[in-house]
């Protein structure tokens, strides 16, 4: 880990990228190494979103301009990680993953 440039109130670097698909939805989890701290792994985690945007005025190149779909990545709160490792913040993630899909019956 690299040392935190002196501005900054928070430094992370993005140990790993995950991505786990569940009954067609797409998520991804970063785990990310913090620059101090007993436990320093924790996760961020996304939902993969199809948005559709209208173009609000024509191009002089294309004057009739459709609407596109674009994929995006929703922030997600699942629940707050803290661990030794970068395994253990992932395990840790997978598991309020999993209990979000086990609530809610999908």
């Amino acid at each position: 880990m690299i040392t935190p440039p002196d501005f900054a109130t928070e430094f992370y670097t993005i140990e790993r990228t995950v991505e786990i698909v569940v009954n067609l939805e797409v998520f991804r989890i970063e785990v990310m190494e913090s620059s101090g701290g007993d436990k320093p792994f924790s996760t961020r985690v996304y939902e993969r979103e199809d948005i559709v945007a209208q173009p609000a005025y024509p191009s002089n190149v294309n004057p009739e301009r459709t609407p596109e779909t674009y994929a995006v990545w929703k922030s997600l709160d699942i629940g707050w990680t803290a661990r030794e490792t970068a395994e253990g913040a992932l395990n840790q993630v997978l598991g309020f993953l999993g209990e979000r899909f086990r609530n809610s019956g999908e």
